[in-house]
Formats: C-alpha cells, structure tokens, sequence
C-alpha cells in the first residue's frame, strides 16, 4: 500500500457514496491528525473517535504510536525516525509500516497531507472520557431498537 495511490469510499453524512483518488504518501510528507477526530491513549494503543463519521477505532501500540507523532509540521522521514527509534529497530524495517499505516488513517479520513481533499491543520482535540465504574454501568433501557429509531 505504502507509495501508491489509495481510494477512500466513505458515506458522507448528507449525500451520496464518494470515492476519492489520494496522492502517494511518501517519507517528504508531513501527516497530520484530521481535526474532526478526537482521542485517548488505551491501554495497548490508540483510541479515535470519528465526529465527522460519528465512528470509533481502537489502534494497536504501533498505529498509536505513528497516530501520537503525527505533526503537520513534521515531514513523515522525521516520524520513521522516531517510530525506529521507539521500538529499536532500523529505519529500513519501520519504513514501509509507518507509511502504510499513515494510509490506512488517509484512507479513513483519521488522517491528511497536503492535497488531500479535506486537509486542514486545524488543532485536533483530546478526548476525555472517565474510566467507567462498576457502580457506573446502567441496564439497558431498551431490549432491541428504541423506539425513536
């Protein structure tokens, strides 16, 4: 996937199906995190939550960890440098990973280069959500599709 171009169909949440050509990611790149997704680090990972979409996706320790350094200040040869450093391992073996991973998100519109149809640089927003209590947890109100559904 790294270095080629990647479709993106998504519903938009007012017209119809699209699909959008993205432009390779290359290592020149600065990638950064789309301002309609907010988040919070998980015990293994990453958790987003899509506002845009209105959907939630849990990254493992090595997409969390590409997430966290994205900087659209910061050219995506900087990010590789970091991830290899972080995990101990060589430029060479992260390389192709954290390019896949940055269109992965690109794919979902979680993240953006320069281009992309909807790239802004906007600030993105940590999300805080309290740790659920045992005592917290409430019995569903309804046993199949409320009835406002």
């Amino acid at each position: 996937m790294a270095g080629g171009a990647a479709e993106s169909e998504r519903d938009g949440a007012e017209g119809p199906d699209r699909t959008v050509l993205l432009q390779p990611t290359t290592e020149g790149d600065p990638a950064w995190r789309a301002p309609s997704v907010g988040w919070r680090p998980a015990d293994d990972g990453v958790v987003l939550y899509d506002g845009s979409a209105l959907g939630l996706h849990q990254l493992n320790g090595s997409a969390g960890l590409v997430w966290q350094l994205l900087d659209p200040e910061v050219p995506l040869q900087v990010t590789i440098d970091d991830v290899a450093a972080a995990v101990d391992a060589s430029r060479d073996q992260v390389h192709d990973d954290v390019l896949g991973i940055v269109d992965a998100l690109r794919l979902r519109e979680l993240a953006l280069i320069e281009g992309d149809p909807s790239a802004t640089t906007a600030e993105p927003t940590l999300v805080e959500v309290p740790e659920p209590d045992d005592e917290d947890v409430e019995e569903p109100k309804y046993q199949g599709v409320p009835p406002n559904v």
